[in-house]
């Protein structure tokens, strides 16, 4: 039963525990989907922590009527701006995304988006702002496909002119993360 990986058997939708009652009082079935949603689930906020201590360059802290990304750039990323980013990760499973995550691959991050956008409207004047999504399966929303790639084609520039090995590293580091977690990456 353990030797296929947790993330094929929720895709499957094979039995993955016993049924249980949650510390949060929920009944969990023998499907084990209430884990990748539970808010005492210890997992989506490291998974959190460790994707976005991978992608960013130096955190500044941004406070601006309430809100708080995650980061934001020291130096202007495109004309002129600074790039501000908050990272999610969605659940796949969640009834909000079934169906649409089970008709398109990344749904639930690319729907979480929009609503990282509408939170963070007010700082499209003065900030590029860049919502990167990733859903519990561990496929990229569309932003944050686009961003990766553009800090590792920027990271791979500076390691050729500077002859040094650490856009390599980033680039290993962030593959190797990527693989740990069972993640799929759409073309």
């Amino acid at each position: 039963m353990w030797d296929t990986p947790i993330v094929e058997r929720l895709r499957l939708g094979a039995k993955l525990c016993e049924p249980h009652a949650c510390r949060c009082e929920v009944k969990v079935d023998g499907l084990g989907r209430h884990g990748l949603a539970c808010k005492n689930s210890a997992g989506r906020h490291s998974r959190h922590d460790a994707l976005n201590d991978i992608i960013h360059q130096p955190n500044g802290l941004l406070r601006d009527a309430g809100r708080r990304p995650d980061g934001l750039t020291f130096v202007p990323w495109y004309q002129g701006k600074a790039l501000a980013w908050d990272v999610t990760v969605v659940d796949t499973l969640a009834q909000t995304y079934l169906q649409g995550s089970t008709e398109r691959v990344g749904f639930a991050a690319n729907q979480v988006k929009e609503k990282k956008r509408s939170k963070y409207v007010e700082l499209e004047g003065r900030y590029l702002f860049c919502a990167v999504g990733f859903e519990t399966f561990g496929v990229f929303g569309n932003e944050a496909r686009d961003l990766i790639q553009k800090i590792m084609d920027r990271t791979v520039q500076e390691e050729v002119s500077k002859r040094g090995l650490g856009g390599v590293a980033a680039t290993r580091k962030l593959l190797r993360h990527l693989n740990n977690n069972n993640t799929y990456i759409p073309e």
